[in-house]
Order: C-alpha cells, then structure tokens, then sequence
C-alpha cells in the first residue's frame, strides 16, 4: 500500500495533464505525507519545486495573508508587486496569488511549481473550496501545480468535480505501525537519493561536498537512517548508522565531513545513555575540528563541550572549555558570543570554588563587551565577586542577552544571600 500511496503522489509530478491532486490521510502521517511530497520534488521521477502551507484557514482573511508570509519567510521577499495608489483594497487571496506569481517567475520560471496547501484547522469549508477553485483559474498561476492535503476527511466538498479533468483524489483510509515504517523506508531512500542531508547536517555540509554526489548514495541513506532512529528515540542504533557512514567517509579521504558525523555521533551515544564513549568520541572530533581549522563550528562545539562537563559537575574541565570556546569565539570575531561563554566560563568557575579565575573570566567578559569592570578590590573577596556579577549583568542586559544577565543576577544574588560578606562557597 505504501509504495502505491508514493505512485499515486508522484502523478502531479508526472502527470502531463495533472492539475491538482487531492490526498485524504490518517491524522497521524499527515507530517509524513508532507515530508514525501518535499522528497518526491527533490528526488522523484520528476523533481520540481514544492513549497508547502499548512498555516490554517481563518477569520475574514482564511489564512491567505498568513501563506503569503509563509512563502516569503521560505523563499525570500518576491519581487516588487504592482500596488495601485488609488482603487479598493485588494483582498487577501488576490495578493497571495500575485505573490505566488512573482515567486514561480524567480525561482521555477518555466512555472512547474507544485503547491502544497495543508491547513489542519479550516473554519469555513466552502469559502475554502471557492478560493480553491479561483486560484485553479487563475491565469498568473497556470502551470502551477496544487495539491490538497486533509487529514481524515475531505474539507473541498465536489471541488474536484467542478474542476474537472487534470483533478484527482488520494485516498489512504488506514496506516497501522508497519505501513508507517514502510513509509519512512520510502521517504529515508527518496531523501537519500536527493542532494540533502539530515537538518542537523544540511546547513554544516558545502553544497559542493563529495557526500551530495550519487556516488555516496549508500552514506547518505545510511545518515538519513540514522536521523530517523534518532528521533524515534532509537540512539544506540543511530549511532551505529552514524559510525558506518564515517567510516565510509574516512576511507573516501572526506575528513571534514567525517568530523561532522563524528559529532553527531557523540550525540546519539550520548543520548543513548553511553556518556564517557559519547564524550571521548566528541572531544577526538572537536580536535581534529580545531586541527583542521572549522573555526565555524569549533567555539560552539567547545561550549557544547562545556555544558556537557557541567552536567557531569566536572566544572574546572567545563570552565577550560567555555574560556576556549570564548577564544575561538573572539579570534573568529564573533566578540558577543565571546564574552557569553567567559561568562559561562565564570560560573563553572565558582562552581569549581576558584573565585579568583571566575572574576578573571568575567572581566574578559567586561573587554569584550566594550565595557570596563568596576573597581572592587577594597571588598572582601565574596563581594568582589557579587559586585562584578551584577554589573556584569546590567551590561549583558543592555547588549540585549538577557538569560545571560538572569543567570549572572542569579549566581551574585546566591552568594550574597547565603553567605553574606563571608561566602564559604561561590556555587
């Protein structure tokens, strides 16, 4: 069932006459209809751009105003739209419709777009299925193509009768727990054999990396794999994946994108409960990261490096790696990001009962926000350390961090009210 399910989806996009295709699922694989649908454009037989938008149909505007936002916010502001000074206002639909336009002309020019309308919350059926069957007969729209998604029933009334031929319904009555499976072996090979990689990898990938081309289809598949095991709570087994897949990079002579999936690795054992080899493994990355000069992803691995020490209350090792993350932050220029993790660096610091290195860290912090610490070295060590927190604080508040300036306020206002004036303890 699934692989026809996947044959009948693919008919808008090979379909020579298909105009708009209606699919009718279970509620609970709407997401995963609408993840085959994005593979099938990248990946299937005949690959076309899909935009999906599942913003609900409401108020007087039935959600038009909110898809155009949500085309925008994907595809970047259209090019400039004709709007008359003088005349009545144009209603919402007409503007998403001219914004559409104007988005098929940049981005899919021989106008083969596919547009996937999945509101979950339709308040007005009928209104629906009129603005429907305008855009249909819309003649800026024209190549376009539409498909509807419902979850459980169907929200377009005889739509597809009045539309006649190039008009199609999908219907998958029933998905037990195999058919989902099924389903994501379908979508795991679609979006393997497509250039993309798991989120967590796609925006950390060049675009021109070996690991896109078809040759290392099998290390993509197995990466792809792994993302899914990862979020069914399968971490043991992602992790594995993950070590096939850089192990097959490796041998390729694709070492930075082995660190990549080193890291991710780390992750998952992490997660799958096997903290020390989860740690060893994400230091050996970060090392050969740093080695190799990934200076856009080595402070914040770094900073990862230092949440995980604090988990483990290993503060000293979490206050090294959060002053080198701070380093590296700086050295890249992001000097924001810099000063937060000398921030950081102080707090595991005092949690570590070294006051000394926690007030040297925070008036890094102070540098690097273009500031100046204030002189406290008249006070006892204790309010030293409570005086430079909290103007520390102000500061971060005003660069407009304000967890940063919570947390700081948090850690003096501690030391100050149980131990005021003589603290034993800075944690």
């Amino acid at each position: 069932m699934t692989h026809d399910f996947a044959s009948a989806l693919s008919a808008i996009f090979t379909g020579e006459r298909a105009r708009l295709l209606h699919v009718i699922v279970p509620a609970h694989v709407h997401g995963h209809t609408l993840a085959l649908l994005r593979a099938l454009g990248e990946a299937g037989p005949a690959p076309r751009p899909v935009w999906v938008l599942a913003d609900p149909v409401y108020g007087p505007s039935r959600g038009w105003a909110a898809r155009e936002h949500s085309l925008s916010r994907e595809l970047g502001a259209p090019a400039a739209l004709a709007t008359p000074e003088h005349g009545p206002l144009r209603e919402p639909l007409d503007i998403f419709a001219s914004a559409l336009a104007a988005h098929v002309a940049a981005c899919a020019p021989d106008g083969t777009a596919v547009v996937v309308l999945a509101p979950q919350h339709i308040d007005d059926p009928r209104a629906y299925a009129r603005d429907l069957f305008w855009l249909a007969h819309c003649p800026d729209l024209a190549l376009v193509r539409w498909v509807l998604v419902d979850a459980a029933h169907s929200s377009v009334g005889d739509l597809l009768a009045r539309l006649g031929e190039g008009a199609s319904r999908v219907v998958w009555p029933e998905a037990d727990g195999p058919a989902i499976a099924d389903l994501e072996r379908v979508l795991t090979d679609l979006s393997a054999r497509g250039r993309r990689l798991p989120a967590d990898l796609e925006l950390r990938i060049a675009a021109e990396s070996p690991l896109r081309a078809p040759e290392l289809l099998p290390a993509r598949r197995l990466l792809h794999e792994a993302d899914t095991c990862f979020h069914a709570g399968r971490h043991a087994e992602a992790a594995k994946l993950q070590q096939q897949a850089e192990e097959m990079l490796v041998s390729r002579g694709l070492g930075e994108e082995a660190v990549h999936i080193a890291m991710q690795r780390a992750r998952s054992l992490i997660a799958a409960g096997v903290v020390e080899e989860g740690h060893r493994v994400f230091v050996t990355a970060l090392k050969e990261a740093e080695r190799r000069g990934l200076f856009a992803i080595v402070p914040e691995a770094y900073a990862s490096l230092g949440s995980l020490h604090s988990k483990q209350r290993r503060f000293l090792d979490a206050s090294e790696a959060y002053a080198r993350a701070g380093e590296l932050a700086n050295r890249r220029g992001s000097h924001e990001f810099a000063a937060d993790m000398h921030r950081c660096s102080g707090h595991a610091a005092l949690n570590a009962d070294m006051p000394d290195a926690a007030a040297m860290a925070w008036r890094r912090a102070f540098e690097l926000l273009g500031s100046v610490a204030p002189t406290v070295g008249a006070l006892e060590k204790p309010q030293q350390i409570v005086v430079l927190g909290l103007s520390l604080a102000d500061v971060f508040e005003e660069h407009g961090n304000l967890p940063a300036a919570r947390g700081l306020r948090g850690h003096a206002e501690a030391i100050e009210t149980r131990h005021p004036r003589r603290a034993a303890t800075w944690s």
